[in-house]
């Protein structure tokens, strides 16, 4: 009671005395706290002001208890007196606290403060008065920082503090039975100067409870209020794993058990900044409820909501996507109009979903959003997920690979994945039409031919003949022929396009024409036939004359018999090769061997034009053959090819000349026998004579006699002018009487009738 004895008998004129109440607590004396209620109202609960208390029965006792309650920051502002006859100041302000007795009430009633008379009966004005009252004046040790479990006092404060500490404690009390008490601590912890984490992190075993017990006591709507306002008092606060967990599964068991009402709640739940922990939450409900009952529902939904549920909860968006595609184009739509933070969840959540061909809406929205790094990922996990199955999705990666000039990194990775329609039509989309694509993939030694020629197929099928046109002039042009007929039987008519661009009869050309005949039919068949005849004319191959003989024998009157002449004999076909043609011309089936006698002119104006008799005597002889049979079938036309084709060979000393003059010198001759003038197309000899048939004799003979000609040939065409004897003797006369011998001991070379006529000649000699 020390203590107590110095606040009565001194006063605050003393000096400042340090005392040790450690062994005071069992001295300490009772106050009935029924009679302090209106103080502890007054000090505590209601605006301060300073407080006279008259007629107190133990205002040391009062005072000591309420100094011991006190916490340290309030203790070193309160300042009290035991007793006072009239209102009294310290330091220029009022004391906190006076004690007086009843007869000095007068003394105070122009004074400002608080009047209390112990002796008057009052009843508590608040429901912490009495609790109070018991804390300082009933307890055998005041306190009222020991019950400080936010903390306020502890740091400082004031009264307005310490009243927020009694709420504090009277929620927690609540918190068994009324899952709202954690939003009013939420609220308390949130509204400090400095917020008060300590205090929430006590408080997290206590809010995943409250969540469990609101889905269990709360109707579905006020359940999805509670937990709305739950996660918005806790914006910002990483919760322990644990505590996150229970109240993720409390809203998950609440979707679940009423998912219309959850997917109402959907337009709240969305707008607050907690939204992703719900949103998720509502998702994974709906998913393990099943959507296919929801359909009607979540088509109710904003794009915008039904969006945001998507794009916090994976299994949410996968069952979405896959059962309900009708919403693909609205959520598209509703993504290119969004923030930049939703468009990027909405990358990050459903791009992995994104696999079948109703989701390329979507990815139409999504894969502009992917950079260079994001893209290759994608492009691996469709690999791996369904080997590009989705040609809708592979066209959509073929655009975003291009706009980041990732086409050639895409193309690699395609490359190794097997071949089906999806994976196939991603890589012809990757390698395109360019000369650049087209190399790689003629180059990729690691895919089979059967797939280079299917890729090359679905590329040139979709492009124009202007793109064919120039596709033929790549370098690789005669690669890319060689692969598409690996497949002959699926490329025909690609193939027939692109021979009509490719000009050369390259090697590889006539090995494509080869393996494809067998498989065309109809005009391509026409088509290709002509061309493998007019390459094979041109160059050496093995059983080529037996390849033409075939191909000629199959076209029969659709044969362009004027152009395989040409080809066949144009200067650029080198000379061993033109005879070889010439021998399949003359040994082709009967019908088509008539086509050739009917083309004589053509036939002679193409041995003219090639300005040598370079085929050799074989060749000749084939020639010749020809020519004297056109007589048959064209007799105007074999005059008309001799008499072009006589100056020429005339003019040839070598030996293989001599059959060509046996076919073309005679009807020459028996013409020059028909006119006394000569037609314009036999100017060619000079005519000094007026025997036109004579000077033609005489030019016969001259040329013979320093030239290589076989003595049979000429006098074959003797024979067969039908004047075997003059000029077999002008020979003989002219000093060839060895030449005649010659002609006597092979004279069974010759044909009939000629043979007979030519040794009747030879006797007459």
């Amino acid at each position: 009671m020390e203590l107590a004895s110095k606040l009565s008998f001194e006063g605050p004129v003393s000096p400042a005395t340090t005392f040790s109440l450690v062994n005071e607590k069992s001295t300490l004396p009772m106050v009935e706290p029924s009679q302090t209620i209106e103080l502890i109202e007054a000090i505590f609960l209601e605006e301060r002001k300073p407080v006279v208390v008259f007629d107190a029965f133990s205002p040391e006792a009062i005072t000591v208890r309420l100094f011991i309650a006190f916490w340290p920051s309030f203790r070193r502002q309160f300042a009290a007196t035991t007793f006072a006859l009239s209102p009294r100041s310290i330091g220029g302000r009022n004391f906190d606290l006076i004690f007086s007795s009843r007869d000095a009430r007068s003394r105070f009633s122009d004074w400002d403060g608080r009047k209390i008379d112990v002796r008057k009966e009052t009843n508590p004005r608040h429901r912490w008065s009495i609790q109070i009252a018991e804390r300082v004046f009933g307890a055998e040790w005041p306190s009222l920082l020991k019950e400080d479990t936010l903390g306020e006092l502890s740091s400082g404060g004031g009264e307005a503090d310490f009243r927020i500490s009694l709420l504090w404690n009277e929620l927690h009390t609540k918190l068994q039975h009324s899952p709202n008490a954690v939003l009013g601590l939420l609220d308390i912890a949130n509204s400090r100067a400095k917020r008060s984490l300590d205090a929430i992190r006590t408080l997290e075993p206590a809010l995943a409870d409250a969540a469990k017990r609101a889905v269990v006591q709360l109707s579905p709507s006020d359940a999805w209020r509670f937990l709305y306002a739950l996660t918005e008092k806790l914006r910002e606060i990483r919760l322990n794993l644990s505590a996150a967990k229970v109240i993720r599964a409390a809203a998950i068991k609440l979707a679940e058990r009423s998912p219309e009402e959850a997917l109402a709640n959907v337009p709240i739940v969305s707008s607050g900044k907690g939204k992703q922990l719900l949103l998720g939450a509502i998702g994974e409900g709906l998913s393990n409820f099943g959507l296919p009952e929801l359909v009607e529902t979540l088509g109710m939904l904003p794009p915008s909501e039904l969006l945001l549920l998507l794009i916090n909860n994976g299994s949410f968006a996968e069952a979405t996507l896959q059962s309900m595609p009708q919403f693909a184009e609205q959520l598209a739509s509703e993504i290119e109009y969004s923030s930049a933070a939703v468009q990027d969840r909405a990358r990050r959540t459903l791009l992995r979903h994104l696999v079948r061909d109703e989701d390329a809406p979507l990815a139409r929205a999504i894969f502009p959003l992917l950079d260079e790094q994001d893209l290759v990922n994608e492009a691996k996990w469709l690999a791996k997920i369904n080997g590009y199955a989705s040609q809708e999705i592979g066209r959509v990666l073929i655009d975003r690979a291009a706009q980041l000039g990732q086409v050639a990194v895409l193309r690699d990775i395609a490359s190794h994945v097997s071949s089906g329609p999806g994976a196939d039509f991603l890589l012809s989309g990757l390698v395109g039409p360019s000369e650049e694509g087209l190399t790689w993939l003629i180059s990729k030694h690691d895919l089979s031919d059967e797939r280079k020629s299917h890729l090359i197929s679905r590329i040139l099928s979709e492009v124009s003949p202007d793109r064919i046109r120039s596709i033929a002039a790549y370098d690789v042009a005669t690669d890319l022929l060689t692969l598409l007929a690996v497949d002959p039987a699926s490329n025909i008519e690609l193939i027939d396009a692109f021979l009509r661009e490719v000009k050369q009869n390259s090697e590889a050309v006539v090995r494509t024409l080869l393996n494809i005949l067998p498989h065309a039919t109809g005009e391509s068949q026409t088509r290709l036939s002509r061309r493998a005849i007019e390459a094979l004319l041109a160059q050496e191959w093995p059983d080529r004359q037996s390849i033409i003989e075939t191909l000629l024998a199959q076209l029969g009157h659709k044969i362009d018999i004027s152009s395989i002449i040409r080809v066949g004999l144009s200067k650029a076909v080198p000379g061993t090769i033109a005879a070889a043609n010439i021998s399949v011309f003359n040994s082709s089936p009967e019908d088509t061997r008539v086509r050739f006698l009917k083309n004589v002119e053509d036939f002679g104006r193409a041995l003219t034009a090639r300005g040598a008799i370079d085929y050799g005597y074989g060749g000749a002889e084939a020639a010749a053959a020809l020519l004297w049979d056109a007589s048959r079938v064209n007799p105007a036309g074999f005059v008309k090819a001799s008499s072009s084709l006589l100056p020429f060979v005339m003019k040839s000393i070598r030996e293989p000349a001599g059959p060509l003059i046996a076919a073309v010198f005679p009807p020459v001759y028996h013409e020059l026998k028909k006119a006394d003038e000569a037609p314009d197309f036999l100017r060619f000899f000079l005519f000094v004579d007026w025997d036109k048939c004579k000077v033609a004799r005489h030019d016969l003979v001259d040329q013979f006699l320093v030239s290589d000609w076989r003595g049979t040939d000429i006098a074959l065409a003797a024979s067969r002018a039908g004047d075997a004897v003059r000029i077999l003797r002008r020979i003989d006369k002219l000093g060839g009487s060895a030449v005649i011998e010659t002609i006597a001991e092979n004279i069974s070379s010759i044909p009939e009738p000629w043979r007979s006529d030519i040794g009747q000649a030879i006797k007459g000699i």
